[in-house]
């Protein structure tokens, strides 16, 4: 099974200048700090939020493994 790239998904999100709040609005999180939790590796995402992470972040899904 391959493992989410937390790198890339750090890298894009700061290339794209959106900051960690934007990105728990748009995943439907409740706070930064929970979409924090998913960034450093502390929870793992779930397979729905892939398609969503890949929209915002301007990549294919593929792009979000390792």
């Amino acid at each position: 099974m391959p493992k989410v790239n937390l790198k890339f998904i750090k890298k894009r999100r700061k290339e794209l200048h959106i900051t960690q709040s934007q990105m728990a609005i748009a995943l439907g999180l409740s706070s930064s700090s929970g979409y924090n939790h998913y960034e450093n590796g502390n929870r793992r995402f779930t397979a729905n939020l892939m398609p969503i992470m890949a929209k915002i972040l301007k990549c294919s899904i593929e792009n979000l493994y390792t």
